[in-house]
């Protein structure tokens, strides 16, 4: 027997390629989101009560094979989802399976996806269920908390749901790696402690030139997992001694330099004044004491800017390079914590309850760090702390040159953490910083006439014929080069329809003259583009459509971030 499998739409003759392809995947969206919600049912309708602790020893968990010897011919429940999840029949799964044509492992992974989605990330799954957001960007945050507890799984949801759109993965692993810190630290620390155990540095000398040029002669395989902070500095070192070699003529590429670089640094062996293990006892007492470094965790308070006292409710710690021939830290380590959080006895609000745990976050590699972790870096022989103020991201201090200051920088990177170029994810921090209006066309070199943009969307903005508009502070509505709108914040991407005019001018500028005299842009504006807000949509497709007609929610209405985190979290 054969069946026929269901046609395509067909291209319309006046419609072209690209709308044929975005109604597609629209419909396929749809009906994604339609399974999704069949399963949601068959789950609820299947559920077993939770019987307590003394059933525990019966449920088959999210990880155990599902068929057990100790259970032969019984039927168990299962649990498919993190705490507080429903329960169902192993036995009766397996018609679920059959149904979707998977594997009994395959459809426990996607049905436990979606459970976790439905019953324990519900602000995720409505926006899911209205077309905002893919489910298979959903399933990765899903996928990801069932470690959680419950109260951490309704953090990460309230977290994540508003700004998913602009998440990463590594940005959801960060966000429930924090709430694993907050909401179950033991669970963190016992994590952290097999992290450490699993630390090691191979260099393989039995396998010459690495698995990928067997029989390479000169060269060796090396790889390992070290401590964060130690990761750092011997990036710091590896790369300004391949650009000291590039300095003395060495024309190898970059990589090449770099591996050659570690072997500098091995033969110098400047940064471990330690005792050679061939050297007896009655040398080292011979040697004398070691060499006195400078005062453990000298801190400095910077000033505001514009001489404005610094914030000692948060700011970041700057662990800084030492003096020179000092065997303390070689980078600058930039750490986000509250000052309260580095002593906890200021704020018993830390020291005990649900979501206690103080966590911090390394910009370096936007990852969280617990408070412990922070202590034990900042008290490293040799540290020097500085500690910063929190960047006002709403004031304005404008420059009168072209060339943008560090302050300013510090603040639009910390305004747009990534290039504002729609669904890009490029750190700002690695990105150039354009002028919106130009410069020459008396664009003011401010935070509000500024934005990250990553080379290759700089060079489309500049000679791609792509054009964009800060339609507030961290919000900004770009033109393709084929008409299509896009509006882009701190959520995520979102199109816009295209019968709304193709710009906007911000409504109220900022007050410094620069500004105030500058030359609009010269394309069409928009009338109120405040009120480009999300509309329900009756058809799900992978970005939302926004409607002219409906007034924004106020901002107190949303879910709230907390402080120590950038938009959009980590």
């Amino acid at each position: 027997m054969t069946t026929t499998p269901p046609l395509a739409p067909a291209v319309d003759a006046p419609r072209s390629v690209l709308s044929s392809l975005r109604y597609a995947r629209t419909a396929a969206s749809a009906w994604e989101v339609e399974t999704a919600r069949l399963v949601v049912a068959w789950v609820a309708e299947h559920a077993i009560p939770d019987a307590g602790p003394e059933s525990t020893e019966r449920v088959i968990g999210p990880d155990e094979p599902i068929e057990r010897p100790a259970l032969a011919g019984l039927e168990a429940p299962m649990q498919l989802a993190g705490p507080g999840a429903p329960l169902v029949p192993d036995l009766e799964f397996c018609e679920v399976a059959a149904t979707l044509c998977m594997s009994p492992d395959a459809a426990r992974g996607y049905v436990g996806e979606v459970t976790e989605l439905a019953f324990r990330l519900p602000h995720l799954w409505d926006r899911v269920s209205s077309g905002q957001v893919r489910l298979w960007r959903a399933r990765e945050v899903a996928r990801s908390t069932r470690i959680l507890p419950p109260d951490g799984a309704a953090w990460v949801d309230a977290q994540l749901a508003p700004v998913i759109g602009s998440c990463s993965g590594a940005q959801v692993q960060r966000a429930v790696a924090a709430a694993l810190d907050r909401f179950d630290a033991e669970a963190a620390e016992a994590r952290r402690r097999e992290a450490d155990e699993h630390r090691h540095f191979d260099i393989h000398l039995d396998e010459p030139g690495g698995p990928d040029l067997i029989g390479a002669a000169g060269t060796a395989a090396v790889e390992g997992m070290i401590d964060l902070a130690d990761a750092l500095d011997l990036d710091a070192a590896v790369s300004a001694s391949a650009a000291q070699l590039q300095a003395l003529g060495c024309t190898e590429s970059l990589d090449a330099r770099r591996a050659r670089a570690v072997g500098e640094i091995a033969r110098r062996d400047l940064m471990l004044p330690l005792p050679s293990a061939e050297r007896t006892e009655s040398d080292l007492e011979s040697a004398g004491p070691p060499p006195v470094s400078r005062p453990e965790g000298v801190v400095e308070q910077l000033s505001g800017i514009d001489g404005q006292r610094p914030d000692t409710n948060g700011g970041s710690l700057d662990v800084r390079a030492p003096v020179p021939g000092d065997p303390g830290r070689r980078i600058e380590l930039v750490l986000h914590l509250g000052v309260d959080a580095l002593n906890p006895a200021l704020d018993p609000a830390l020291e005990s309850g649900p979501g206690s745990g103080a966590v911090g976050r390394c910009e370096n590699t936007r990852s969280p760090v617990s408070a412990e972790q922070i202590r034990a870096w900042c008290g490293s022989p040799g540290t020097k702390v500085l500690v910063r103020p929190v960047v006002d991201l709403a004031g304005h201090y404008p420059a009168e040159c072209y060339e943008i200051p560090g302050r300013l920088r510090r603040q639009v990177a910390m305004r747009d953490p990534h290039c504002v170029f729609p669904s890009c994810t490029r750190r700002a921090r690695a990105c150039d910083l354009d002028h919106i209006v130009p410069f020459e066309q008396g664009g003011p070199t401010c935070g509000c006439n500024l934005a990250p943009l990553c080379r290759r969307h700089h060079r489309a903005k500049t000679h791609g014929s792509w054009s964009y508009v800060m339609v507030t502070p961290g919000t900004y509505l770009w033109t393709s080069p084929g008409g299509e709108l896009w509006l882009v914040d701190g959520r995520g991407t979102f199109a816009v329809p295209t019968r709304v005019p193709s710009h906007a001018a911000p409504d109220t500028p900022c007050g410094h003259a620069a500004h105030r005299d500058r030359a609009e842009p010269p394309d069409r504006p928009i009338s109120d583009p405040a009120r480009l807000v999300p509309a329900a949509n009756t058809q799900p497709s992978g970005t939302q459509i926004y409607d002219t007609q409906v007034d924004p929610a106020p901002r107190a209405n949303r879910p709230a971030v907390d402080e120590w985190l950038d938009p959009p979290p980590f």
